[in-house]
């Protein structure tokens, strides 16, 4: 499962980078700053929370449990 997770943040961490490099790459050929700037800090912080991901799957931080019936309370 912390091989998902990792996967999942590696894509996230991606996607991420790409578009805010792309929308910088749009306020540079002359689009308007504004909402280029304001989407490249979107995505920025995206790609921030896929690091996130990356790292807690690396460092084993993530707790997951399994799926079914929880045992029962005295």
């Amino acid at each position: 499962m912390r091989l998902l997770v990792g996967a999942f943040g590696v894509g996230v961490l991606a996607v991420g980078l790409i578009v805010a490099t792309a929308e910088f790459e749009r306020t540079y050929q002359g689009a308007p700053p504004g909402p280029a700037i304001l989407a490249a800090a979107v995505c920025f912080l995206v790609a921030v929370s896929g690091a996130s991901l990356v790292r807690s799957a690396v460092r084993g931080r993530i707790t997951l449990r399994r799926p079914g019936r929880r045992p029962p309370t005295k």
